[in-house]
């Protein structure tokens, strides 16, 4: 019983909370929960929880292969092992090729593409078009993977 209240008492919490938990799979398929803190300018500020504590991270955009919005913010495991804790590697020149455009799944199943620019507490907005209620927004398939 005393389980059960505690779940309950955490689900109120975040729920009450009004953050939402997110999960970053890159395109070498690590996946990571914690919280989108921002996207804008082509990148992603990402805020994850470990064992060991919380850590600030940040991605590029195009080294990021999904976002979905979910209720998981904890990662199992040691976090020595995601990419971006580690010494620098350099950046290596990579051609760029254009980018596909991202595609944005909303939770009724409409799957309206578009160019992603910044993701908030509130909103996914895409280039010029309307701005989607991140409430809506099940997950964002960058590059229309």
């Amino acid at each position: 019983m005393r389980v059960k209240a505690c779940t309950l008492m955490m689900s109120v919490f975040f729920a009450a909370s009004g953050t939402f938990a997110d999960t970053l799979t890159l395109n070498d398929h690590h996946s990571l929960n914690g919280t989108i803190n921002q996207l804008s300018g082509g990148v992603i500020v990402f805020e994850a929880r470990f064992s060991s504590g919380s850590r600030t991270l940040s991605f590029k955009l195009p080294d990021v292969a999904a976002i979905e919005f979910n209720a998981t913010t904890f990662n199992f495991g040691a976090p020595s092992k995601v990419p971006g804790l580690g010494p620098s590697r350099g950046d290596k020149a990579v051609p760029q090729q254009p980018l596909a455009r991202d595609v944005i799944v909303l939770r009724s199943g409409q799957r309206p593409d578009c160019q992603l620019t910044a993701i908030d507490q509130d909103s996914v907005r895409c280039g010029n078009k309307s701005d989607y209620p991140r409430r809506l927004v099940l997950r964002i398939l960058l590059g229309g993977q």
